[in-house]
């Protein structure tokens, strides 16, 4: 088709990865803990790759250290959304990473899927908590009765 002299190619369909950010540190006082996570993200990836992707694209990951350090995380996240074009990023492992990359993801219009326990006392429509939401009291038992009350 042509628009004002210019070919214009329309298609639905590319082959293009999905840019995801990780954010999971691997050195630092964290990275134990850490690295289960770096790695159940990369093998999650892995199988989702192998049975054809997302819409027919891979997922492609890019993966930066923070090194435990809650500044770091934050860094980091703007470099995925802004530089590598990451609009999704999986990782961090603390409240205060968390803290960190939270405005840079509500500022870009991002999405942060965080997978440790949550104390439940924030809330954002740019972040999914795959944790269990920690009790208040502490006890696990209060979390069914928190639940049905919000």
């Amino acid at each position: 088709m042509l628009l004002n002299g210019v070919k214009i190619v329309k298609s639905d369909h590319t082959s293009e990865p999905w840019l995801v950010g990780v954010l999971f540190s691997q050195t630092g006082f964290t990275s134990v803990s850490e690295q289960a996570q770096l790695r159940g993200t990369l093998i999650a990836i892995e199988e989702i790759n192998q049975n054809g992707g997302v819409n027919g694209r891979p997922i492609q990951p890019v993966v930066y250290d923070p090194g435990s350090d809650a500044k770091a995380y934050g860094q980091y996240a703007k470099k995925l959304m802004v530089e590598d074009g990451a609009t999704t990023i999986f990782g961090c492992y603390t409240s205060d990473c968390r803290k960190a990359v939270l405005p840079v993801v509500e500022r870009l219009n991002g999405l942060l899927w965080y997978p440790t326990p949550y104390e439940g006392i924030e809330f954002s429509p740019n972040v999914i908590c795959t944790g269990l939401m920690s009790a208040p009291s502490g006890r696990s038992s209060d979390l069914p009765r928190r639940g049905r009350s919000l």
